[in-house]
């Protein structure tokens, strides 16, 4: 039991290493909401309509306890830092194999890390209040 616990926490910090790589996700939307908890580190849920993108259905919640966004008929939903730094009706430009995040509102152009927030808490706070479409 011990050696499948470790095994277990082995594989998911090696999966998470190379997860935005693989994932290669590239996405163009404009910000319809913003969301937060008080105490996610500046972590939220950045909901979108698509503009466009190379993957028209995206839906990890069954095989990772832990993934960056949901992808579903034209919506997209991120799990992002800096939310603080978004507003409604910013586009974003996204591609996860080269670790690009860039908001864009009017002539200013902000660029935020992408990481993959593994806090327990704000999963359940994402899960009671969002991932609604």
């Amino acid at each position: 039991m011990g050696i499948y616990f470790f095994y277990r926490v082995y594989k998911e910090k090696n999966d998470d290493a190379n997860y935005f790589d693989r994932l290669d996700l590239q996405l163009t939307g404009v910000i319809d909401y913003l969301g937060a908890p008080t105490s996610a580190n500046n972590f939220g849920v950045i909901g979108l309509t698509v503009l466009s993108t190379n993957k028209s259905h995206l839906d990890e919640r069954k095989n990772r306890r832990y993934y960056y966004c949901l992808i579903k008929n034209g919506r997209a939903e991120l799990y992002q830092y800096g939310v603080n730094r978004c507003q409604i009706g910013d586009t974003i430009l996204l591609n996860t194999k080269n670790g690009l995040f860039v908001t864009k509102r009017g002539l200013e152009i902000n660029s935020l890390p992408i990481l993959l927030y593994t806090n327990d808490r704000f999963w359940e706070f994402v899960q009671n209040h969002y991932q609604k479409f």
